[in-house]
């Protein structure tokens, strides 16, 4: 009993260390996808900063001379868009000989007591004569209290300073802190030079000569990490740029600090995880820790455990006092046959009685016989299933109760065959003359010198059984025909449709060919009456019909080409083409819609990519117009571009992608796979506003699948669309 409680109480202990174990794996498990999400979270909102200070300098870049307004109103929209955006700095690039003309300049502009200064023991001083200053003259939003910052030196500041000169040397953004435009506060800013030439100057010393000014944005860190998920309240977060320090050491840029926990709390584990975003402009390190608190965990687990363990020591104690009882009662038994082994007679009486009443407890039908085949025992589920009196059997020979079927158990003379067996099906006769179908296995009996002595015979009835598989096979056959049935009507519903599907195409080609007939005349009829005397209003009237006839055939030609392709009648002509002039084709075609609209439309070729293709030039070129002029229909100011690019894949194919880029409303994400479909817009009001019927891109997309291509679109709603084809042509060969 002692070793007993001893293995109990080990087995206990192991079990709660291993439902501990499983605790902690979760937690860890838990932690760490918390803290990806953290991670996201902080990667979006630090990629946000670095995307809209390369947008400020886009601006900068695109103009020769941004004023206060243009930077008021570009830098407005970026800081009301994200909150943790709090002010944006712009600062010029003034050389030591323009210094007095450019502070007149800024006395013209409003601000009489302008100098450039710099920030000593607490108040703003003149700066001294220097061969460059880059002065603070934007501030976005402007406040009351920052009028006295205008001027202010970004060189004037030891940190300021360290960081302004990498930032021109390496061409990237820049992050520091403290500076004396955050005035000591957990803001920090990110810095980026921008150059004259609109783009980087290759080496450091271009950069010095050709550097303009500086951009700044002043990230508020606090609403940084208040925007963190809710799941972030427990963890110890801090950010840093170590890559970026302008001192010796990692410089931590924001931080923040879990929620406090109950004093008393147990606290079981921390967890620490050190994630590093590594690009080509700067390395972020964000650090995330957590206590994980008893009263935080899955505590069930555990408890379970530990109840378990008692019950298992419990049950331990019981088979240990269960198995000494045994003994001793096993002690007990064999004195008592000791004292019966003098009585032959009556232990040979209590074991005759003993094997009767096992006999008759099985539930299966048990016959015993001789070598004879006579039968000399029965128990009570053999009278049961044959309707005998136990007598009535013992008078019998095996042979007597088996069915025709079954005489090949037994020889001629009536005597059972050698051999056992199991699994047998046979049947036997009942008293009443029913026949029951059964199971039967054999075994044979024999005494120690290998002589017969009879067989057991063990007979399970499989009636019920066998009725059911009847039954079964039965339904089967007629599921089997049902089956057959249906998928007969299956085929022909098909069928049907199938027909009206090509009844349909029939039909839409028919009827487009029917409307373009008397179409045509009215536009003949139209441009006769146009070239007649007519006055202002009359020529309105024709230019009204002559555009909406176009535009009707034009819906009629799309409806045409959908049938011939849903009727998959539509063959392509592959002929040898020149795929740049088709696009200048294309464009010059679109010019004068383009200009109309004040939009420019350029075209920029690929000097590598393989001109002299083969395919069908008419349908590529239909393809280019539709994707061209959605892009200046969709477009209200900015231009439309066309890219062609491609390779060669071998000498015989080459791989080709036109895109075409504008700068118009955008698509909504969720909208840009719909727009594909047949008579699918992306907004219900653009039929009304734009015209148009859904066709177009549609019928783009399934040409380009018959030209064994791809048509797609990447877009954001405001910031305009991008189409792109991409087809594989063989290419011609040279003579």
């Amino acid at each position: 009993i002692p070793a007993s409680l001893l293995l109990g109480i080990l087995v206990a202990a192991s079990l709660i260390g291993i439902a501990r174990l499983e605790m902690l794996q979760k937690e860890e498990d838990k932690f760490f996808n918390e803290s990806n999400l953290i991670i996201n979270k902080i990667t979006r909102q630090i990629n946000i900063i670095d995307e809209a200070l390369h947008g400020l300098a886009m601006l900068f870049d695109a103009s020769d001379f941004v004023d206060a307004d243009e930077f008021h109103i570009f830098s407005g929209t970026l800081l009301q868009r994200h909150p943790f955006l709090y002010k944006a700095y712009y600062f010029p690039m003034v050389r030591s000989e323009d210094r007095a003309q450019f502070k007149e300049e800024m006395k013209d502009d409003g601000y009489f007591n302008f100098f450039i200064k710099k920030y000593k023991a607490g108040q703003y001083v003149k700066l001294s004569k220097r061969r460059k200053y880059f002065p603070l003259i934007y501030i976005e939003p402007f406040m009351p209290d920052d009028s006295i910052k205008i001027g202010l030196d970004a060189l004037s500041d030891q940190e300021m300073r360290l960081a302004v000169r990498k930032a021109i040397d390496c061409g990237e953004v820049v992050a520091v802190w403290p500076s004396n435009i955050t005035e000591g506060s957990n803001d920090y800013l990110i810095i980026k030079a921008i150059y004259a030439g609109k783009k980087l100057p290759e080496t450091m010393k271009e950069r010095d000569r050709l550097v303009n000014g500086l951009l700044a944005l002043r990230i508020n860190a606090d609403k940084l990490l208040d925007d963190l998920p809710e799941s972030a309240r427990r963890f110890d977060v801090s950010i840093s740029f170590p890559s970026l320090r302008i001192k010796t050491g990692a410089k931590f840029m924001v931080w923040r600090s879990a929620e406090s926990h109950t004093v008393d709390a147990w606290r079981v584990t921390e967890k620490k995880l050190n994630y590093q975003l590594v690009s080509s402009k700067y390395r972020l390190v964000i650090n995330l820790s957590k206590h994980i608190h008893w009263q935080d965990t899955q505590r069930g687990f555990i408890y379970v455990a530990g109840i378990i363990g008692i019950m298992f020591t419990a049950l331990l104690l019981f088979l240990a006092r269960l198995i000494t009882g045994r003994a001793n009662e096993l002690n007990q038994r064999n004195i008592e046959i000791q004292r019966q082994v003098d009585s032959k007679t009556k232990q040979l009486a209590i074991s005759n009685h003993y094997i009767k009443n096992i006999l008759f407890s099985i539930s299966e039908t048990l016959i015993v016989v001789d070598s004879r085949g006579d039968i000399k025992r029965v128990n009570r589920a053999c009278l049961q299933m044959l309707g005998y009196q136990e007598d009535e059997l013992l008078r019998k020979n095996i042979r007597d109760i088996f069915t025709d079927a079954s005489v090949s158990l037994i020889d001629s003379n009536g005597a059972v065959k050698k051999g056992s067996f199991s699994g047998y099906e046979t049947s036997f006769q009942t008293k009443d003359g029913r026949k029951i179908l059964a199971q039967l296995s054999k075994a044979m009996l024999g005494d120690d010198h290998g002589q017969s002595l009879g067989a057991v015979w063990i007979a399970l009835d499989i009636t019920k059984r066998k009725q059911a598989e009847y039954k079964l096979r039965e339904y089967q056959n007629q599921l089997e025909a049902l089956v057959a049935e249906r998928t007969a009507a299956l085929s022909i519903a098909k069928e049907a449709a199938e027909s009206a599907n090509v009844a349909k195409s029939v039909f839409l080609s028919t009827m487009s060919h029917e409307l373009r007939t008397p179409m045509n005349g009215v536009l003949g009829v139209a441009q006769l009456l146009s070239d007649t005397n007519l006055n202002k209003e009359q020529c309105e009237y024709v230019d009204i019909i002559n555009n909406s006839g176009k535009a009707l055939l034009a819906i009629i030609g799309d409806i045409l080409d959908i049938s011939k392709i849903d009727a998959g009648k539509l063959i392509l002509e592959l002929q040898p083409f020149n795929i740049e002039s088709l696009i200048h084709d294309a464009a010059q075609l679109l010019q004068a819609r383009a200009e109309e609209k004040g939009l420019a439309l350029e075209l920029h070729i690929a000097a590598d990519c393989p001109k002299q293709l083969v395919g069908d030039a008419g349908r590529i070129r239909q393809i280019l117009l539709n994707l061209m002029g959605n892009a200046i229909k969709f477009t209200h100011a900015g231009g439309v571009y066309v890219r062609l690019t491609g390779q060669a894949l071998n000498v015989n194919l080459a791989e080709i992608k036109i895109e075409v880029e504008d700068t118009g409303v955008g698509i909504e994400l969720d909208l840009q796979e719909i727009i594909f479909e047949s008579f699918a817009q992306a907004d219900a009001s653009t039929t009304r506003r734009f015209g148009g019927s859904g066709l177009g891109l549609s019928i783009c997309r399934q040409l380009a699948s018959l030209m064994e291509g791809e048509v797609g679109v990447s877009s954001m709603p405001g910031e305009g669309a991008t189409f792109w084809v991409q087809l594989r042509l063989p290419i011609v060969k040279p003579d």
